[in-house]
């Protein structure tokens, strides 16, 4: 079965990508004036939007069609795709001159080939879990792989809410936004309140020192850069860490001057503040919107 899915096109070289991102002007961005509060998002705005549209160039969307086949496995190398066509040619052949001599080799080499498909099933999945041994979250997503637990495509399509049952993908997004927005209230509410004890009885003493940042510099961004995980996972402004990892040291001069901006004015971009929110199913009932809980996915560089 194919299923035309859209996917990055991750192919642009480092150079290209270097190239590319060394011929941005960020002269806009750095002469924005600091005076004011709105000069951080002013900064901020100006950079997403250069990088968005250079990164969006280097790698576009693309369609793609993916096929659920055993050959399409990551362990089918092409010495087994080349295996899986010659035991198709030798079963055409059984099937033109059904013959006990074509079937003996048809039945041999398929069996020869299953074998194969075990052996490098097992290879892969064995060094797969040597290579990801220090991550439990890896770990355990390889194990998943292993026993074939999928994922439900049937998820979302037939939600239960106050008034029925909605298949309206809207309808259905809103509701999940107010049940995900209305969990801390809600259990906030069901905190016995105390007049015993107010903010002010656990703040005594006096300090004398204050707390203070230095201005961040180009190498200090690099460094916090550099040491991110790298995941192709996108946020809503559609960039991922691992392209941005490899050009970091493009983009330091502008990142810094929005962190010293940030570190001035005490304001956070508010760009940066937006999540895309995942909801993942828990158990039980797949209808019922508490059954689900929220993953939030930040923006790679609310991270830097």
């Amino acid at each position: 079965m194919l299923k035309c899915v859209a996917e990055r096109n991750w192919h642009a070289s480092l150079t290209l990508q270097q190239l590319h991102l060394s011929g941005l002007n960020w002269n806009p961005l750095t002469g924005l004036l600091s005076k004011t509060l709105d000069s951080t998002n002013d900064s901020y705005d100006t950079f997403s939007s250069l990088l968005i549209s250079a990164y969006h160039k280097l790698f576009p969307l693309k369609s793609v069609y993916s096929e659920s086949r055993r050959y399409s496995k990551p362990w089918f190398s092409k010495g087994l795709f080349v295996s899986h066509n010659r035991k198709n040619s030798l079963y055409k052949q059984f099937l033109k001159k059904p013959s006990k001599s074509n079937k003996a080799s048809y039945n041999k080499y398929r069996n020869k080939y299953n074998s194969l498909i075990r052996v490098a099933r097992k290879k892969y999945f064995h060094d797969k879990l040597d290579s990801v041994s220090s991550d439990l979250r890896k770990t355990w997503s390889v194990i998943k792989q292993i026993i074939s637990k999928k994922k439900s495509e049937q998820l979302f399509s037939n939600m239960k809410d106050s008034s029925g049952v909605c298949s309206d993908p809207s309808r259905i997004a809103t509701n999940f936004n107010n049940f995900f927005a209305n969990i801390g209230p809600s259990l906030a509410s069901k905190v016995p309140s105390s007049t015993q004890f107010s903010h002010k009885d656990f703040l005594v003493g006096h300090f004398a020192d204050c707390f203070f940042l230095n201005p961040t510099t180009p190498a200090e961004v690099a460094s916090i850069g550099h040491s991110l995980k790298n995941s192709k996972c996108e946020g809503v402004d559609g960039l991922s860490m691992s392209p941005i990892k490899e050009t970091i040291d493009l983009l330091v001069a502008p990142l810094s001057h929005i962190c010293n901006l940030s570190f001035e004015h005490g304001v956070f971009p508010d760009k940066l503040k937006i999540a895309k929110i995942l909801p993942v199913f828990k158990s039980d009932d797949p209808s019922l919107f508490s059954n689900y809980r929220p993953i939030s996915i930040l923006p790679c560089l609310s991270k830097v």
